[in-house]
């Protein structure tokens, strides 16, 4: 009996240092991130419509198309908060809740106007705030640290912003019939986390990775005619490093 205890007690308290092993990985956690946002503005539209030609006298079916569109690079950073688990000791998961944001430096239109430089200045921001789901899987595993991959997606609300300065000689006109009011577009965001990752000291989870974004806010932005309705789509796209303290 007395053997019997011993190894039952043993079977026990190895099995309970196994969990904590695993357990050691999963929790809480709070992180940062810092990288490069790219924010793309597509423009595009088709249809078919009757024009009128001829002075009214003559009507045809006309198919028409329109497709033009650009991105942006500037600097992204963000934070995140949520709870990892690993129910294997090199498989886990993740949720959590993230905010981004992208400055995009500005770009600008200049010219001369007489003894003047004058400057349409466009300042471009991205923000995000998403709920995420990663699945984790650890292909290095040593006492302390670990590293390995993960994938996952992201779904939430996406926005981007514009607004527009006219500079006369380096100096901001403020004048509200030269200067455009921010315009803001806000919708649903949805796309797909991608990295690398490793894990320091079971504490320290250091990762590179993408966010890459399969639907973004859409509007319509106006009619060539009224068979040829004309949209913009949006997307805030950012790849870049993380740090997180898992507690």
């Amino acid at each position: 009996m007395t053997k019997s205890y011993k190894l039952s007690a043993a079977l026990i308290l190895s099995g309970a240092l196994a969990s904590a092993g695993v357990a050691g990985e999963s929790g809480a956690f709070v992180g940062v991130e810092l990288g490069a946002g790219i924010l793309t503005s597509t423009q595009a539209g088709s249809g078919t419509y009757e024009a009128t030609t001829g002075g009214g006298t003559a009507t045809t079916s006309v198919t028409a198309s329109e497709q033009q569109g650009g991105a942006t690079l500037g600097l992204d950073w963000g934070i995140r908060v949520g709870y990892q688990l690993y129910f294997t000791p090199t498989h886990g998961a993740r949720v959590y809740a993230s905010y981004g944001m992208a400055h995009v430096y500005p770009y600008s239109l200049s010219g001369e106007s007489g003894a003047n430089t004058v400057s349409n200045n466009t300042y471009i921001t991205g923000q995000r705030i998403d709920i995420n789901i990663d699945y984790l899987v650890d292909f290095i595993k040593a006492e302390n640290a670990s590293a390995g991959v993960y994938a996952g997606i992201f779904a939430g609300y996406a926005e981007y912003a514009e607004n527009s300065v006219i500079k006369v000689n380096g100096n901001t006109i403020n004048d509200p019939d030269r200067t455009s009011p921010t315009q803001f577009y806000g919708g649903v965001g949805l796309g797909l986390n991608l990295g690398i990752q490793t894990t320091l000291a079971k504490h320290h989870r250091i990762e590179f990775g993408a966010k890459i974004p399969f639907l973004g806010p859409t509007y319509r932005v106006g009619l060539n005619s009224p068979g040829l309705p004309v949209y913009q789509y949006y997307k805030y796209a950012s790849v870049g490093a993380s740090y997180a303290f898992v507690f």
